[in-house]
């Protein structure tokens, strides 16, 4: 690749979509090469200006919406292969996209497209930062709750029937207890709130669950002889200790009664079960499990997801992106042609604030694909998806979006 030329050669090769594989491997070498980062945004820029119809006001929003991005994570972990969409034949949007495609988040309208005049993005009221601790509490038996990030890490927390729950020194919860416990079965919850990091706990068989913000697990301080039974809601990922003689199960409960059930015997499986979800899903990643529901069951296979409606209706999806599912545990917000509440979802959820839908505003009109760090502040991920052609509007802790 021999200077700018080349540069704005492979940029528009990239969004007419004609990228052949070589071209498409030297263009994300480019986007990882900090030593060219000054020529890409001199090509990005004259781009920009041959373009008779930008407005000057738009040509300086779109300068600074550059500079944004070519700061940000360019962690680009596969290809993007967005098909081109149609609207990208409008001039400045083309500009528009070109910025977007250098950190790999392909945003587009899957509906009519009107181009518009617009003042510049108004600023955010709030800055938000991604969750630097733990939040979550420890209920346990007799109501008692244990306020997490306030006790020591490295020591014990409390005895529960035969079981000694204590305090790593990186902060995770362990429970240590006999193989046989002895005494009544005592059942504990850990609850992560909203706006609160990942936290992980070691069951007394050895299990290790994590909890996404806005999830509780319920389960026994120490297992009974003949089963190993635990509820979750919201999103957990689990590996569990193979045990045979005491199979291990997971349940989710909604609307008083039970919802769905998971059967293992030592697997690792993620399951996505927040009450605002219009689907229950869990996805296998290792081992096999069989999913109930009140209609039918399934047996899933490692890489395969499966998809219960609130009626019960179970289906398996056809593909799954097992990098997308464990986004969440592996510090990312990941999207393959997520809808724009989806997405919403998981921004409220980590930042903990309200979403609202204000105007003439369809979010299935949206869809993203993309992936950044869960560490950004608020404002920046906001920045990123105004690229798209979504707006904000903050009032405290509630998020207007806006068409």
């Amino acid at each position: 690749m021999n200077g700018n030329s080349d540069i704005r050669a492979l940029l528009q090769e990239r969004l007419r979509g004609d990228l052949s594989p070589e071209r498409q491997q030297a263009f994300h070498t480019l986007l990882h090469d900090q030593e060219r980062q000054e020529e890409l945004r001199a090509a990005l820029e004259e781009l920009m200006s041959e373009e008779q119809t930008i407005l000057q006001a738009h040509r300086s929003i779109w300068t600074q919406h550059i500079e944004a991005i070519l700061s940000l994570d360019r962690d680009i972990t596969r290809p993007l292969t967005v098909s081109r969409p149609k609207v990208i034949a409008i001039p400045w949007v083309r500009a528009v996209a070109a910025a977007v495609l250098i950190l790999g988040i392909a945003m587009w309208w899957l509906t009519r497209f009107q181009l518009r005049q617009e003042a510049p993005a108004q600023q955010l009221a709030i800055n938000i930062p991604a969750p630097t601790g733990n939040h979550a509490t420890l209920t346990l038996a007799g109501g008692r709750q244990l306020v997490l990030d306030t006790a020591a890490n490295g020591g014990t927390l409390a005895t529960q029937g035969s079981a000694q729950v204590s305090k790593t020194a990186d902060g995770q919860i362990t429970y240590h207890a006999p193989e046989k416990a002895s005494g009544p079965v005592v059942y504990n919850t850990l609850t992560n709130p909203r706006g609160s990091q990942v936290i992980s706990i070691t069951l007394a068989d050895g299990s290790r669950v994590w909890l996404n913000a806005g999830s509780s697990l319920t389960y026994p301080a120490s297992w009974p002889d003949n089963a190993r039974n635990v509820s979750v809601n919201g999103e957990a990922y689990f590996e569990v200790a193979k045990d045979i003689a005491r199979p291990f199960s997971v349940s989710k409960t909604s609307g008083g009664k039970e919802a769905v059930r998971i059967n293992v015997l030592g697997t690792n499986f993620n399951v996505n079960a927040y009450e605002d979800e219009t689907t229950i899903r869990v996805t296998l990643l290792q081992g096999a499990v069989k999913v109930s529901s009140d209609i039918n069951g399934h047996l899933l296979q490692p890489g395969q997801q499966l998809r219960i409606s609130p009626n019960g209706t179970q289906q398996i999806a056809a593909t799954v992106d097992l990098d997308e599912v464990m986004a969440w545990k592996n510090g990312r917000f990941q999207f393959d042609g997520v809808d724009m509440q989806t997405l919403m979802r998981q921004i409220s959820r980590w930042y903990d604030v309200e979403v609202q839908y204000e105007g003439k505003f369809n979010p299935a009109d949206y869809a993203f694909v993309g992936n950044i760090r869960r560490t950004e502040n608020m404002a920046k991920v906001l920045h990123i998806l105004e690229l798209g052609g979504v707006h904000f509007r903050a009032e405290g802790r509630k998020l207007i979006v806006l068409p």
